[in-house]
Parts: C-alpha cells; structure tokens; sequence
C-alpha cells in the first residue's frame, strides 16, 4: 500500500481522503487477524462500511448492473473495482448488520459460513441483500 502524507496529498488525493484511506487500511490488518481467508468482497465491505465511506443514495436506481452471486466471488481487485465493488460491498455489510445484527456479522466474517452465522444459505442472503437495495438505495 501507498499512500502519500495528508500534508502534501498530491493530485489524486486530499487531507480527508488520505486520512479515510489509512483507517480503511487498518480494518484490513484487523480483517486479517479475524480470517486470513476472508473474502475480499466482505474484507472490503467492512472497511468500507466501518469507516463510513458510503456510496450514493440512488446507487441501485442509477448503477448499470448490480453485481452477480458470482461476481462477490471475485479475489482480483481489478474485478472487484470493474464490478462496482467499492459501493455494493458497502451495502452488503449495511444489509448484513442491520438485518441479522453485528455480532452475527462477525461470526460470518471468522468463519465465511453463511448458515453458521445467519442461518440461511448464501443465495437467500443475496436475495435479501437485492431487496434492500431496492428498498434503501433507489
């Protein structure tokens, strides 16, 4: 990782957006102490959603595609990127915590079992989860 010094950011970055960016890391050194397998659709989701980086509201009304059970899959960060990783994962989380509550969240994060920690297989959380973008992000 690099990251310039919020004194002198650069072009590409400002104060708040290198100081955002150094915390997000740091729930990533916390991730991996969860789950060194965590996926990297989760282990972003909750950097994202933990540090408050949250996307537009109208995100599912105006997004081209919502991506596929498939493609919250992906390890390639380019992928995760292509696929709008950086604002659906942040509403994975959302839904995650405010359905089935923190704890429940973190119980899936240790383990990646979806039945374990929500009682329900992956395919329903993902409908679930299509739902509340319908509902919270139109």
């Amino acid at each position: 990782m690099i990251l310039t010094s919020p004194a002198n950011p650069g072009n590409a970055h400002d104060y708040e957006s290198v100081k955002g960016a150094g915390v997000h890391e740091m729930v990533h050194a916390y991730n991996s102490l969860l789950n060194l397998r965590m996926p990297l659709w989760v282990t972003e989701g909750m950097a994202l959603y933990l540090t408050g980086q949250k996307p537009r509201e109208d995100l599912y009304s105006t997004y081209y595609f919502v991506p596929s059970i498939e493609q919250t899959h992906t390890g390639s960060p380019i992928e995760f990127a292509d696929i709008g990783g950086y604002d659906f994962a942040y509403t994975y989380i959302e839904y995650l915590n405010s359905v089935f509550g923190w704890e429940k969240v973190l119980v899936f994060a240790k383990s990646n079992d979806f039945v374990s920690a929500f009682g329900k297989d992956e395919v329903n959380v993902y409908d679930g989860w299509i739902a509340f973008l319908k509902e919270n992000y139109s």
